[in-house]
């Protein structure tokens, strides 16, 4: 008995004094440890001295990217996450570069979407970037109505205060882009295009809705961002708006925009042209049809008269149209037909500056490739019976005369009713003695090009004297002949042509 209660009395005492130490132990850790029961919201830190929240030491509120200072600092290629205080690869897409375009918490991964829809701003400081390492479709749906008027879409109305929209897509590669643009509203009238630089309004490419909807190309574009703007054609046209822009792989010749025009050697060299897959950018008079063309560019340092030859391959028939600028929608220089696989764009006394020449194809093209040869010479001035102040006399040998001309160096100074306005021309002098029938012909040099157009007026040489005849040539290469029976007085024989392409090198005959 006495052993026993012995025994529940050490027990009892182990059992009361490991109460204590219990006790003692779990004061000492609160004491010991304010923040043992303290949460805080980050970047906000319990301090451990007071058990309280504070903002920890190296943190700015002031900066933008408040935060703590990452120590020591990041490499390159990183950036600080200053909510953590430390190096990341990323904090937002922008940061990560092809092929791992996107930031997935402080790293850059691959993109497996194959469509993204985006976000524009009215301005270019605020404009978003998005990533294309391939072939990706991004799309946006706005209201250009709310919008500021911040940049000037090339094909709008220039000051005309619509809201514009902007946004960049950045290309890890070489790629073609395929833009498009859509009306989602009626009355709305959206532009859509596409630059290298957001703050300057020079466009790669822009294409008006007309209230309905537009899409063109680019092609071979080179790494790097490019902006694209969406605005009202005018500020009543700024309204919602639908556009896409897929990036595809490259294709195709890269000059398919003015813009981005192709430099054409001047010393006669050739540039070879693949028409096939281009879009038609440009509405040409002389080509009615419409088809898919390219553009070239060339610089005269001095005045010069330039040559420029086409030579297709079946089934294509090109088209040459000659500009100053990009500003297409103005009326060209010059602007060939296509009659053949052969064409000439011919030029004299060409002013020293920038030029731009478009090769358009007479309708759809697939295949096939269209070479150009573009020469230029100093030019000459025009010869001396260019016109009714010094007409060149004609003298016969018995009864007929016969000389040799170049109408392609001369002005347009006339025409009549069978052709010649727009050719250039030459006049000729005839004093007939007594009264006889003339035969008058203009047969072209072999290869020359020409279609010649010949009339004869009586008594004045300019658009007061009466026309005894004219006849113009039925095709390139052949002549131009009529008879008449005439009576004394003076005549004036003009050697003209349709076109500046159809002048050139004719032996001019009469007879009597």
């Amino acid at each position: 008995m006495h052993v026993m209660a012995l025994l529940r009395r050490t027990a009892l005492l182990a059992l009361v004094g490991a109460l204590a130490l219990g006790v003692a132990l779990a004061a000492c850790s609160s004491s010991s440890n304010p923040c043992h029961r303290v949460s805080c919201e980050r970047p906000r830190v319990c301090n451990p001295a007071f058990g309280t929240c504070e903002l920890p030491a190296g943190y700015d509120a002031g900066r933008p990217d408040a935060g703590v200072a990452c120590t020591p600092e990041c490499a390159a290629g990183e950036v600080c996450d200053r909510a953590a205080g430390r190096c990341v690869q990323c904090l937002v897409d922008a940061d990560c570069r092809c092929p791992d375009p996107v930031c997935v918490e402080g790293r850059c991964t691959p993109d497996t979407r194959s469509m993204q829809v985006v976000t524009a701003r009215d301005t270019c400081a605020a404009a978003p970037s998005y990533i294309a390492c391939g072939p990706k479709t991004f799309t946006v749906e706005a209201d250009l109505a709310a919008a500021a008027s911040s940049v000037q879409a090339s094909c709008g109305v220039r000051d005309g205060g619509a809201g514009a929209l902007v946004f960049n897509v950045v290309l890890g590669t070489r790629s073609n882009l395929r833009v498009s643009v859509a009306a989602a509203a009626p009355g709305s009238q959206p532009v859509v295009a596409v630059r290298e630089r957001c703050g300057a309004d020079v466009d790669l490419a822009c294409r008006w809705s007309q209230g309905v909807s537009a899409t063109y190309g680019l092609r071979q574009l080179a790494e790097g961002a490019y902006t694209v703007v969406l605005q009202g054609y005018d500020r009543a046209g700024a309204g919602p708006t639908r556009a896409t822009v897929m990036v595809e792989p490259p294709s195709g010749a890269r000059n398919e925009t003015c813009p981005l025009a192709e430099a054409l050697p001047l010393d006669g060299g050739v540039a070879r042209a693949a028409l096939g897959g281009a879009d038609d950018d440009v509405a040409l008079a002389c080509n009615t049809t419409g088809g898919p063309d390219l553009f070239y560019r060339f610089t005269l340092t001095e005045s010069s008269d330039v040559t420029i030859d086409s030579t297709s391959d079946e089934p294509l028939r090109a088209v040459l149209a000659l500009w100053t600028s990009c500003e297409l929608g103005s009326a060209p220089l010059g602007c060939t037909t296509a009659s053949s696989t052969t064409g000439r764009l011919l030029r004299r006394r060409l002013a020293a500056g920038s030029y731009v020449l478009g090769l358009e194809n007479a309708g759809p093209a697939t295949t096939g490739t269209v070479t150009l040869r573009l020469s230029a010479e100093p030019a000459r001035p025009p010869p001396s019976n260019d016109a009714c102040a010094l007409p060149a006399d004609l003298v016969f040998t018995a009864n007929e005369t016969r000389t040799l001309v170049d109408a392609s160096r001369a002005t347009d100074d006339g025409a009549a009713a069978c052709g010649g306005g727009g050719g250039p021309d030459v006049v000729y002098r005839l004093n007939v003695p007594a009264e006889a029938t003339y035969t008058f012909t203009a047969t072209p040099e072999p290869g020359s090009g020409a279609a010649p157009v010949l009339y004869l007026r009586k008594g004045q040489c300019d658009v007061t004297g009466v026309v005894q005849d004219c006849r113009a040539a039925t095709a390139v290469g052949q002549a131009a002949s009529f008879s008449v029976r005439l009576t004394p007085d003076t005549y004036y024989l003009w050697v003209d042509a349709a076109s500046p392409e159809t002048a050139g090198p004719v032996t001019v005959t009469v007879s009597r």
